[in-house]
């Protein structure tokens, strides 16, 4: 698939951010000031490491789901996840590159029409960036490789797997019917996105991108931002996937705190926060 893309398009975007670069300075700030509201006291202390979430080890023994949930809840408070944004940047030279893009889009936005564009790559491009990221961090510990962006040739075309996680360290389980062995491989495809996107996605992750990961011989996850839990259609849209040989797992961020902590960064860093 590559990047997971967000749902927004266009003439949506020309909406939220109304006739005037000045809206679209408003939305960075409003970004900003509503992470700085919902981020409790002892997040935004400082005291979230985010070098040693990304390094860490488990014990050995059996993981089990409610496990694999403690270790992403973290990066649901948006100050944490601005921690590890500012983290990913200084060790991921493309996320890195794709930031500075950003950043001097936003800075040197000359009207609407400029500003429109750069708010739409920081939620397709940035965003889908940092959800693969902290998709494949989540899930470091418990093995001994990783590999991103696979190409693999089936029938129907060319897919891409967002995260190869290779040689289990020790037995992962996903839930009902689903585990990893020690030893064996998980493929994860990601999606971040509104309930109406993710809906929407549901016939093509499982008619191409499961087929992905079960061809090169992967166990299959699809990780979703969490909000999936709005689709009307949850049920069903988890039963395709579960038919198709894999399981969704709500396990990131919903896409609105990872757009808004990254306008938070950008903008700030743009100039653009007051």
């Amino acid at each position: 698939m590559g990047l997971p893309h967000a749902e927004t398009s266009g003439s949506v975007l020309a909406q939220e951010l109304g006739t005037g670069v000045e809206m679209g300075t408003r939305e960075l700030a409003a970004g900003a000031s509503e992470l700085g509201a919902s981020a409790p006291e002892v997040a935004s202390s400082g005291s979230f490491d985010a070098a040693g979430w990304t390094e860490a080890r488990v014990a050995d023994g059996v993981v089990k789901p409610e496990m694999v949930a403690d270790r992403f809840r973290p990066l649901r408070d948006p100050a944490n996840l601005e921690s590890y944004v500012r983290h990913l940047e200084t060790r991921d030279t493309a996320f890195a590159n794709e930031l500075s893009r950003r950043v001097e889009q936003v800075r040197t936005a000359k009207g609407p029409v400029d500003l429109d564009a750069a708010m739409q790559q920081i939620r397709k491009s940035t965003a889908g960036q940092l959800g693969e990221s902290v998709a494949v961090d989540g899930f470091r510990p418990y093995f001994e490789g990783i590999e991103v962006q696979s190409r693999v040739e089936l029938q129907s075309g060319t897919t891409i797997i967002d995260g190869r996680l290779l040689e289990a360290r020790q037995p992962v389980v996903l839930g009902r019917g689903l585990g990893v062995p020690e030893g064996g491989n998980l493929s994860i495809e990601v999606k971040t996105g509104r309930p109406q996107y993710l809906a929407r996605e549901i016939p093509h992750i499982a008619d191409k991108q499961v087929q992905g990961h079960l061809q090169v011989g992967d166990q299959s996850l699809v990780v979703m931002s969490r909000d999936v839990y709005g689709v009307a259609t949850e049920r069903a849209a988890r039963d395709a996937v579960g038919a198709a040989g894999s399981r969704i797992m709500a396990l990131l961020p919903e896409k609105a705190t990872l757009d808004q902590t990254l306008m938070r960064v950008i903008g700030e860093r743009a100039g653009r926060l007051g």
